[in-house]
């Protein structure tokens, strides 16, 4: 591996930055030389008992002063760098820079590409990346190559910073693997693909909910006739408010390319692709944004955005409703600027999680507010599947 250089103290003492790339460059140097071996939680970037044995030991071992403590330019590190000179290069990656991509593993590409768009640096990112290529996961190279990919096309310069972060661990043999195996393929990276893919996933998410052709009675679905979850009176409006799409008044007669363009302004509508990969949400409510985007094919664009909004003001305490003229307030349901700076801070507060169940909690609760809830069983089911489990 390359030659360690570390930005501030390594070790046991109280005084000691232990920041996560000093420690994660220490005990790659350290394993590489054989004191240092992974514990039962696996390969991870921070400063763990194992690390602290391990520098003892090689203290030890070298007849330096094994007190467990690395200063930047103190002996431990220039005889641990003196012995990685003599050592012969060994990958630190175990899997396969091709294995396949789990949509799971592409989703969360995706937004953290789109969190970085809004910072200069990279932060520790890149020590959680390469400690994922050496925890021994066969998936971790070809998502962390993804990642690198994903970076250099749509965050350029957080790109270029995640490479430079890598070669400060990776020998060059790996660093040109990882290398090839990021290379964008035919634009793949690009945002337009990601929100691409975001929204397909999310249209086929609906293939769970919505069935194909159904002409029930208006008591149970006054929307009329409906298709593969688009109703008549869904069209009615789609056509008032964009005629130049020419759309039927069949949702049956639907194209393909308008089912898709119908169903995408849903996401569009409800501004998803300025939140989705906001940094934190995909750990405190990973399925919110699908949560809110099912919504809306159901109940329409109006209210899941109030819904969310309520849910945002119980739990923190703001007042997100709109000042009209003659002094009343209402919920808008527009998830701008405004309600995303609480989305941040209730991630922030450790809230979101409890705003999503109260989010869901206001859909069902107008659900079993309508006159033709009872006739659609069914949406029992739908709601349980948004449960947190």
């Amino acid at each position: 591996m390359p030659r360690i250089a570390l930005s501030d103290i390594v070790g046991r003492d109280a005084t000691a930055g232990n920041r996560l790339p000093d420690t994660l460059k220490l005990k790659l140097g350290l394993e590489r030389l054989g004191y240092y071996e992974p514990d039962q939680r696996g390969f991870t970037p921070g400063a763990d008992d194992g690390l602290w044995h391990g520098l003892e030991s090689y203290q030890r071992d070298r007849g330096l002063d094994a007190d467990g403590i690395a200063l930047p330019d103190g002996p431990t590190v220039s005889a641990i760098n003196d012995d990685l000179d003599r050592t012969p290069p060994a990958s630190l990656i175990t899997g396969a820079f091709d294995a396949p991509l789990s949509a799971e593993a592409v989703a969360s590409n995706q937004r953290t590409v789109r969190a970085l768009q809004s910072f200069r640096g990279v932060g520790d990112l890149p020590t959680f990346a390469v400690a994922a290529l050496r925890s021994g996961d066969p998936a971790a190279p070809a998502e962390v190559a993804d990642l690198l990919a994903r970076s250099k096309a749509d965050a350029p310069e957080q790109g270029k910073r995640l490479r430079e972060a890598f070669a400060e661990y990776l020998d060059e043999v790996d660093l040109s693997r990882l290398d090839a195996a990021a290379r964008p393929k035919n634009g793949e990276a690009s945002m337009t693909k990601m929100i691409a893919d975001e929204k397909k996933a999310f249209r086929e998410g609906l293939k769970a909910h919505e069935g194909g052709y159904a002409n029930r009675p208006a008591s149970v679905d006054p929307g009329g006739p409906t298709d593969q979850g688009i109703s008549t009176e869904a069209l009615k409006e789609f056509q008032k408010k964009y005629p130049d799409w020419n759309l039927p008044s069949d949702p049956r007669a639907l194209s393909d390319e308008q089912r898709i363009r119908v169903l995408d302004s849903y996401y569009d509508t409800m501004k998803i692709d300025k939140w989705t990969a906001m940094p934190g949400l995909a750990d405190a409510a990973p399925r919110l944004a699908e949560l809110i985007y099912d919504s809306a094919v159901q109940h329409g664009s109006n209210d899941p955005g109030k819904w969310l909004q309520q849910a945002l003001d119980e739990h923190l305490g703001t007042d997100l409703k709109i000042r009209k003229k003659d002094g009343s307030a209402a919920y808008d349901g527009n998830i701008g600027p405004v309600t995303r700076a609480a989305m941040e801070r209730a991630i922030k507060d450790g809230k979101m999680g409890a705003v999503y169940d109260a989010t869901l909690a206001k859909r069902e609760a107008y659900a079993r507010g309508l006159n033709n809830f009872a006739g659609n069983p069914g949406w029992i089911t739908r709601f349980e599947s948004f449960r947190r489990r």
